[in-house]
């Protein structure tokens, strides 16, 4: 799950910054998502993004926050997410419960002032973003969890 963290499928614009905080727990990024409406034009936002690693002796949680400024026609508009996820074992059959909770608020700010379907376009680009992230971590840990299943069986 740590590496899925890592966001290693955001490489536009990426930068990585090291030697902030606990350097086995934290990961600090800076990328840009860049999409193409249906109109035809091309918007980025510029992400900053923030994951911290908290382990227990029993639970480890994760939480994170990321700053999504919007550039372009989207300039004006920003997303603040924070996030957490925690996993414990569960008391039965050795499976993993796992609770998230995800937080998004959307602000303006500056002098630029976004039409009203510019807002909303922001705010369609940055949840196909999570939803992005979501199947990403998802399907990699589908994929895990396979190649562990299939690591045990003699072929």
């Amino acid at each position: 799950m740590w590496t899925l963290a890592k966001l290693h499928h955001r490489l536009q614009d990426r930068e990585d910054y090291h030697g902030l905080g606990c350097p086995d727990d934290t990961v600090v990024i800076r990328y840009r998502l860049v999409r193409t409406l249906v109109t035809g034009a091309k918007v980025s936002v510029m992400q900053r993004y923030i994951f911290r690693r908290f382990v227990g002796e029993d639970h480890t949680v994760f939480i994170w926050k990321t700053y999504s400024e919007g550039e372009g026609i989207f300039a004006g508009l920003l997303l603040e997410e924070t996030g957490w996820v925690r996993h414990q074992p569960s008391d039965e059959d050795g499976s993993t419960v796992v609770g998230v909770c995800v937080r998004q608020v959307p602000m303006r700010f500056g002098s630029s002032s976004p039409s009203q379907s510019e807002a909303q376009e922001f705010n369609s680009v940055m949840q196909s973003s999570l939803d992005e992230d979501a199947q990403a971590i998802t399907s990699t840990l589908s994929r895990l969890l396979l190649e562990e299943t299939l690591a045990g069986i003699d072929i």
